[in-house]
């Protein structure tokens, strides 16, 4: 026994090393490939980040709505901290490549530096190497995450601000220090920053360190404030970045709320009826709502929609209304919040595992069958073995905060939409759980892994690391169209 033991550890010691290696070299190759292979405005909303990232590029700080603008949505009164960094960076372009293409490795490298800091933080919750392994395959081969990671998008920055959150923040609950609260606090304000999604992440953040910490709240605040007499000059770097995040954030949020009572205001409180038409995505569910509410008839809204210069949201907008249509032709009752649940997880693993653009690849129903039995099994798992007395705090705030996440996005987003256009579909997209896609793969990872002895554990890695990497790369490889 003792010899297998040995042996077991000899072959994690030296194989496990060259396994993570390949996995981030193949998962590096991979972006690489969609960057320079993908047409453009094929990955979801390109066409408007790469836009509007062209629109910073051209002004010193932050650009104004213009004519120019229109057709982007809001320039102003949004979070704008991706476009400001990719539209500064553009002026860097002195490569031969086109701006598309520089921005895309920009972007490559943002989905890079996730997947880095994910295998980090997966190290602070187990150290079995074979589950750190499974992870890193996890992840990587999750076909949406893979294929958006070398788009032109800001959700790539908003995935890397909510693992360096999660992983800062389990840092300083190990050992605090003043660096790691600073690190904890950029990361939270930055990806608030960039998306009005991640709003919810800080939420759930602070609430964990204030769950964790509270029987030192009262003494926190006096010693960050004798730190701050204690500082040294990288540490004042990280204090400066932390006091600008917070200034900008404040400066906006607290600007919409008191002109608008918004967090963020609809395109028409900022802009005119008219000029907010010509954004593609304000004039679908505009026209969509001018219907459903009886202030034009079923052919006024079509010509409308006929308007929208975007094939992909003109033929969306015709089919919403003529769902809303069906529905209120056939008086269809609403699934409640409850009955929602199953095909809003059903949606979200379907446009996990497949790709979801404005060209789209969903996998097949075998396909989809087997990535359920693995997600089945990893949930009985979960089930059988997790005991919350026991089990390591960090382990607990990934399945809090995955649970938090999901659950706002399902009822409080998705729902809402659902409410509205009648389709269960409509802003259905697998990336918007990418914020907590680190965390989840986490706990999926460990209760594959964790409850079994080694032989069993290389069985489980290998034959799930080859579902997930036939099921991406070369799955896309056999099954893409021209574009």
């Amino acid at each position: 026994m003792k010899r297998v033991a040995i042996k077991n550890k000899s072959f994690e010691k030296k194989s496990f090393p060259i396994c993570i290696s390949i996995a981030f070299g193949y998962f590096l190759f991979r972006l690489l490939y969609f960057a320079t292979h993908i047409s453009f405005g094929v990955p979801p909303d390109e066409v408007t980040h790469f836009g509007i990232c062209q629109v910073f590029s051209k002004t010193f700080l932050l650009p104004e709505n213009s004519e120019e603008t229109y057709s982007l949505g809001l320039v102003t009164n949004v979070p704008y901290l991706y476009y400001f960094i990719m539209g500064k960076f553009l002026k860097l372009n002195f490569f031969p490549i086109s701006d598309l293409i520089f921005l895309r490795f920009l972007n490559c490298l943002l989905s890079f530096a996730t997947v880095v800091f994910g295998y980090r933080w997966m190290r602070l919750i187990t150290s079995d190497r074979i589950a750190q392994v499974l992870f890193v395959i996890l992840i990587t081969n999750t076909p949406m995450f893979s294929f958006l990671g070398a788009a032109v998008s800001y959700d790539n920055l908003t995935n890397l601000f909510a693992v360096t959150g999660l992983y800062y923040l389990h840092l300083f609950l190990q050992n605090p220090n003043f660096n790691k609260f600073l690190l904890f606090g950029i990361s939270l304000l930055g990806g608030a920053l960039t998306k009005p999604a991640f709003l919810p992440l800080v939420l759930g953040y602070l609430g964990i360190l204030m769950f964790h910490e509270r029987n030192y709240l009262k003494s926190m605040f006096p010693l960050i404030k004798k730190s701050l007499f204690l500082l040294r000059h990288g540490q004042k770097l990280l204090l400066g970045i932390t006091l600008i995040l917070l200034t900008f954030n404040l400066t906006l949020y607290l600007g919409n709320l008191i002109h608008f009572q918004k967090v963020v205001p609809n395109a028409d409180q900022v802009l005119t009826e008219e000029e907010a038409m010509k954004s593609r995505i304000y004039a679908r569910g505009r026209i969509l709502s001018l219907y459903r509410s009886a202030e034009v008839t079923f052919e006024e809204a079509m010509r409308k929609a006929e308007k929208i210069e975007s094939p992909g949201d003109r033929a969306d907008t015709m089919i919403l209304l003529k769902i809303a249509r069906a529905g209120s032709l056939k008086s269809t009752p609403h699934l409640d919040r409850i009955q929602y649940a199953w095909p809003w997880m059903y949606g979200m693993l379907k446009r996990s595992v497949g790709i979801m653009g404005h060209h789209s690849m969903t996998k097949q129903s075998y396909w989809f069958s087997i990535y359920q039995l693995v997600f089945l099994f990893a949930f009985l798992l979960f089930v059988r073995y997790w005991k919350p007395s026991e089990s390591d705090y960090r382990l607990a705030d990934a399945i809090s905060i995955v649970i938090f996440y999901a659950i706002i996005l399902m009822q409080f987003v998705n729902y809402s939409a659902y409410a509205k256009s009648s389709s269960i579909s409509l802003a259905l997209q697998g990336r918007y759980l990418f914020p907590i896609l680190i965390p989840f793969y986490g706990v999926i990872a460990y209760f594959l892994i964790h409850p079994f002895k080694v032989p069993v554990r290389i069985f489980i890695l290998l034959l799930i690391s080859t579902v997930f990497i036939w099921g991406d790369f070369p799955y896309f490889l056999q099954n893409a169209t021209p574009p």
